[in-house]
This record gives C-alpha cells, structure tokens and sequence, in this order.
C-alpha cells in the first residue's frame, strides 16, 4: 500500500471520527480502530480486484454512509466523556487529591518522628491543605496550558510558550512564600524576611519552565504530533461513500 492510498484511507476515517463530540484520547482510539478496519478491508479488496482504485471504492462503500458512522460513534461516548474533560475540571480534581495526600503524609511524618505530640500539627492541616492544592492546581493549569501552547492544532505559539515559562519559573519561589507568611514558619509581619529567604530560590527556580517543556514534550509530544496530522487531512477531498 502506498502513501496516497493510505491517506485516502485515512480522509474516509477522518470524515467520519472529526464530527464526534469526544475526549481527543478518545477519538485518538476511533481513528486507530477504524483505520485498522479499512486498511483491513482494502487489502482484502485489492487482493480479490486486482486494481487500487477499484479497492478504494469498494472499501468505502463497504464503510459505510460517514454521517451515519459518526452518528454510531456518537452513541458510543459515554455521556461524561462528550466534550471532554475541562483543564479546569482535571486541576482541580489534581488539587483535591494531593491536597489530601499531602495532609495525611504531613501528619504520618509529624507523628512518626514526635510521637502523640505530632497530633497537635493537624491545626496546621487545612491551611497546608490549600497551599498544596493551589500548587498543584498552578502546576496543573501549567502543564495543560504549556501543551496547548507548544503541541496545539495551529503549531507553536511561542509569545504564550514564554508567558507561561515565566509563570513557571515564578511558581516555586512564589508558594514557598506562601508556606513561609500562611502555613506558620513565620507571622504575616516578618514577609519581608520571608521574601528574602526565598530569593535565593529564583537561580534554582530556572530549571522549572525547562523541566515543564520537558514533561509535556515526552509526555504529550508523538500524540500531538500524531493528532496534528490528521487535522491537517481535507476531509472534503478522497473518495466518497
């Protein structure tokens, strides 16, 4: 099977899959699925037809009517899974759960190392809650948004990719000023002498927007990539059922 055939395959597959209300890990599947399904028919074609061309036409009007397949893949989202899960949704369920991890890790270790009297720590427990959680909320709506910015449909946009490597590069020094002035090391009135204890974290605060490209190029970056290429297909060319 040669490139053009496959992606004539591909357009058929996409007509059908790009309509779908649904996560992109989701239509990442569909496509896989029904890509495997065409090729699959296709070869069988061209084996009995003899002609490419021919086995084209046959496999797309085996396919099916696209409007009625991507109907089909329609009812098979399940209703929570319909238009995705919302960056804002995902950082907070991130936030909830580590807030709560961080808590019971917190109070574990206090106790550990102080016996009974670590208890007394868990007066601190729901401001060091809300200082975990927006961390990991910021960390969070970071990442999403870095990935966005770097792997997006419409290719890199590096005014946001800079914007949010100075937002990163602020987060670490920003919260550990936090934890100084709001979890109880220090009293509100000595934030001066807690800003400049946390100055020197701003060198070391650099590796941050570097490790957060990291992290989203080798967690997010073939995806991308591969999502991006079939966005790229004109659905409107190929061949028709």
């Amino acid at each position: 099977m040669n490139e053009s055939t496959l992606t004539q395959l591909k357009i058929l597959v996409e007509r059908a899959v790009r309509p779908v209300r649904a996560s992109t890990a989701r239509k990442r599947k569909m496509r896989e699925e029904l890509l495997a399904h065409v090729v699959g028919v296709f070869e069988e074609e061209a084996a009995r037809l003899g002609d490419d061309r021919a086995a084209l036409e046959r496999t797309a009007l085996r396919f099916g009517n696209s409007t009625e397949v991507t109907s089909q893949l329609q009812e098979s989202v399940p209703s929570g899974d319909r238009s995705g899960e919302s960056a804002l949704r995902l950082a907070a369920s991130v936030a909830a759960l580590l807030g709560a991890a961080g808590c019971f890790v917190h109070l574990g270790i206090a106790i550990l190392i102080h016996g009974e009297r670590g208890s007394l720590t868990a007066t601190r427990l729901p401001t060091l809650a809300l200082w975990i959680a927006f961390f990991a909320f910021c960390v969070t709506l970071l990442t999403l948004a870095m990935r966005q910015a770097l792997l997006g449909p419409a290719g890199p946009s590096w005014l946001q990719v800079g914007l949010l490597a100075v937002a990163a590069w602020l987060i670490i020094p920003v919260t550990a000023l936090m934890s100084h002035a709001v979890i109880g090391l220090t009293e509100m009135a000595d934030i001066q002498r807690s800003l400049w204890e946390v100055m020197p974290l701003l060198p070391q605060a650099v590796l941050a927007p570097v490790a957060l490209v990291a992290v989203v190029y080798v967690s997010w970056g073939s995806e991308c990539r591969h999502d991006r290429e079939w966005a790229r297909l004109d659905i409107a060319e190929g061949i028709h059922s």
